[in-house]
């Protein structure tokens, strides 16, 4: 969404009176400049005077969960319904704003950040008031870290990271662009203030800043600098970001993703590519010379309200991507599209989803074979890509954060990350607070990362039978595939040697080098067993070759699973050719069958001419 003029503050949005106008419209052109002119501002766009009309006040007594997660059960995981996400924890809008029990502080905007070196995981959420840190390393027990004050107010922020940076933008007029250096979290403790480590003042009013971590530069968008549309920074020395250019032939940029493209379309591939969500159409810009850019493609779409937010299928093919106001203008159900863009010059809108629920969509990201979707009222919402090249998506999970109903109302989820490799999902909340889920049939952890031959091996079963009695394996029947054992995956949750030791699944070991938490069944843990007596006595392991190793390798299991291709392609090439002859000699009897049957015919023709 985007702003009020800068004439409107924060107090002023909030203002009983302002809010009771607001009340009573609804968010068309006319109704707005009606209601601007009662509150003597100028209002933008639909969304704005929804998100007033819609204000709630934050639920500042909302308590934290934590300890103990709460896990969907029979449709509801506590009081919020569900289906295959559970939650660890929550951190509530109270603490991330420090301002308990008032009504200046609300959640925008999330994001993560994975420190390379100690492997923590850190939550990242956007307030009115400044950027919240919250170690979700234990994503049971969240460690709130620290706070970073904004330059002023704003109900519109975004942050994204890059090279252990975070960049935040504001559609504050004073904020610019924020830098804040991640590993002084590292040495965080009570009396630690956290600092923005640069500012870059060029610019003001960013609704979003979208940043391309493969060439380091990033796209602010929004702002009051290029008629709104693609602002360039080089941000590869992220302390001292420089503006290098300019794109705004066609206007103002809501969101958008800027990649190296790696899709059909061979002309591009290489090139650096956004895809931007321009109000209301889809925008496609090659952006690799920032002195000559390039636009490929506008497309546009029947009942428009206002191109919101999208993100490409990892392949490049597709993008998904939402309208934040046609729900409401429209009366229709949750809506997403499917839009291939397999020809960058001419995408073709190949499908439309309608969801079950009434809510309105905002924030989405591709993970993987899955879209996690968060839908204002409707929360976080799962869709598998399975069908997408046919334009079909289907809904997997979801979890409810607003359970008094899914209307088409500016309240509850706002954004989400699911890039965690611990399989941790956050769910930013605008009156609540940020979410800490888990989904783990669709999102496993991969904090252990299993060898590429064992995930071959896997991935070779094509039934649930086979798949459960191959060692490492397990059968995802949600997917329907088979993928390396969760079992092996679950071990590096456990931090401390006693969990890793006492943990119920009776396949952890702990490895005292890395000190981390290991599966038993994984291909590398019995190496840790140094001795021979306490690899004898590990029931997963066996002495061969004077070290301690597996007793089912993935060396062999490998060996094994390619002599059986070998086999399997010999087998198939030799039915391959046996069809061949087979259909030839089909073919050859047919002919010689219809050469009988006309002869024959002719022969009668003349028998019965010459009588």
């Amino acid at each position: 969404m985007r702003r009020f003029s800068s004439v409107v503050t924060l107090a002023l949005w909030l203002s009983a009176a302002k809010r009771r106008v607001y009340a009573q419209i609804k968010c068309d052109a006319s109704s707005q400049l009606r209601a601007a002119s009662k509150l003597g501002a100028t209002v933008m766009r639909p969304c704005e005077c929804g998100r007033v009309r819609d204000w709630q006040p934050p639920d500042t007594f909302r308590r934290s969960v934590s300890a103990s997660k709460l896990k969907c059960h029979n449709g509801y995981a506590g009081k919020y319904p569900c289906s295959g996400v559970d939650i660890l924890s929550f951190i509530p809008v109270s603490l991330l704003v420090r301002e308990a029990r008032s009504n200046k502080g609300e959640i925008i905007d999330c994001w993560g950040w994975t420190d390379p070196t100690t492997k923590k995981e850190y939550a990242i959420a956007n307030t009115t008031t400044g950027t919240s840190f919250i170690d979700i390393t234990d994503p049971v027990n969240p460690i709130f870290v620290g706070k970073v004050r904004s330059r002023g107010a704003s109900w519109w922020s975004d942050i994204k990271t890059y090279k252990n940076y975070a960049f935040i933008v504001s559609e504050n007029k004073n904020h610019g662009l924020q830098v804040v250096e991640l590993t002084q979290l590292r040495k965080y403790d009570a009396n630690s203030k956290l600092q923005e480590t640069a500012h870059y003042d060029g610019f003001g009013f960013a609704h979003n800043i979208v940043i391309n971590e493969e060439t380091g530069f990033a796209y602010v968008v929004g702002s009051n600098k290029c008629k709104g549309g693609l602002y360039i920074i080089n941000i590869e020395k992220p302390s001292a970001p420089k503006f290098v250019g300019c794109y705004d032939e066609d206007g103002y940029t809501h969101d958008a993703q800027c990649v190296i493209y790696k899709g059909s379309d061979k002309r591009y591939n290489g090139r650096e590519i956004c895809f931007a969500e321009n109000e209301n159409t889809v925008t496609i810009v090659d952006v690799t010379d920032k002195k000559k850019m390039v636009l490929l493609s506008k497309t546009g779409y029947k009942q428009v309200g206002y191109t919101h937010q999208g993100w490409l299928t990892e392949d490049h093919d597709y993008l998904l991507f939402g309208d934040e106001t046609d729900e409401e203008e429209y009366g229709i159900k949750t809506t997403t599209f499917v839009l291939n863009v397999k020809n960058l010059k001419d995408p073709k809108l190949i499908g439309i989803h309608r969801a079950k629920t009434d809510a309105i969509d905002h924030n989405m990201y591709v993970k993987g074979n899955y879209l996690y979707q968060a839908n204002y009222r409707a929360g976080l919402r799962i869709l598998s890509l399975s069908d997408v090249s046919k334009g079909e998506l289907k809904e997997v999970g979801f979890f409810d954060v607003y359970p008094d109903d899914d209307a088409a109302k500016f309240n509850g989820a706002w954004s989400n990350y699911p890039y965690f490799d611990s399989g941790s999902i956050l769910v930013s909340v605008i009156e609540q607070g940020v979410f800490v889920l888990s989904a783990p049939e669709i999102n496993p952890p991969l904090i252990e990362t299993e060898p590429l031959e064992q995930r071959v091996i896997c991935s070779s079963h094509n039934d649930a039978a086979s798949c459960d009695e191959t060692d490492c394996c397990m059968w995802n029947g949600n997917s329907t595939t088979c993928e390396v054992s969760h079992c092996t995956r679950r071990c590096g949750q456990y931090t401390g040697r006693r969990e890793c030791a006492e943990n119920k699944l009776s396949c952890c070991l702990w490895n005292k080098t890395d000190k981390t938490c290991v599966s038993r069944r994984s291909c590398t843990a019995c190496s840790l067993l140094r001795s021979k007596v306490r690899c004898k006595r590990d029931g997963c392991c066996e002495m061969r070759n004077g070290r301690c190793a597996n007793k089912h390798t993935c060396v062999r299991n490998m060996n094994a699973w390619r002599e059986n291709v070998r086999n399997g392609n010999a087998r198939n090439e030799n039915a391959r050719k046996q069809n061949v002859r087979k259909r030839n000699a089909r073919k050859r009897n047919a002919r010689k069958r219809n050469a009988k049957k006309r002869n024959s015919k002719r022969g009668n023709a003349r028998k019965e001419k010459n009588r």
